[in-house]
C-alpha cells in the first residue's frame, strides 16, 4: 500500500505538471505566439521532461533497484494512458505509437535510475 501512494503521488505529480505545461502551450498557440508544430513540439518536449522528473522523484524516494522502480512507475503510467486513450480517443495502436510509449517507459526508468543514485548517494556522504 505504500508503494502504491508512492506511484500515485508521483503520477499525481505528473498529471499536474503536464497540466500546466501544456495549458500554457496551448492558450499560445490558441493567441498565435506558436504555430501548431511548434506547440505540437513543445508538448512533446514537456511530456518528456514530465515523465522524467517524476521518474527521478520516484527514485529519490525509493530505496533499491531503480530500474524496477521505474519500470513499475512505468507500466501503471501508461496503462492510465491506454485507459484515457481506449475511453476518449480510440487510438490506433500502430508502430509509431508504441515506440512512444516505449520512450516513455525508457525515459521514466532511466529517471528513477538517476533518482535513486541521487539517494544513495547523499545516504553515503552523510
Amino acid at each position: 500500500m505504500k508503494d502504491l501512494k508512492k506511484y500515485g503521488v508521483c503520477l499525481l505529480f505528473l498529471m499536474i505538471f503536464l497540466l500546466i505545461s501544456l495549458s500554457f502551450t496551448t492558450i499560445f498557440h490558441y493567441i498565435n505566439v506558436l504555430s501548431a508544430k511548434t506547440s505540437s513540439l513543445f508538448n512533446f518536449i514537456f511530456l518528456l521532461i514530465g515523465t522524467f522528473l517524476c521518474g527521478y522523484k520516484n527514485g529519490k524516494k525509493s530505496t533499491k533497484n531503480g530500474w524496477l522502480e521505474g519500470i513499475k512507475l512505468s507500466a501503471l503510467f501508461l496503462l492510465f494512458l491506454n485507459i484515457i486513450d481506449i475511453v476518449f480517443f480510440k487510438t490506433s495502436y500502430d508502430l509509431p505509437f508504441f515506440l512512444f510509449q516505449l520512450l516513455l517507459a525508457f525515459i521514466l526508468t532511466f529517471g528513477s535510475m538517476l533518482g535513486i543514485n541521487k539517494n544513495i548517494e547523499s545516504h553515503v556522504k552523510h
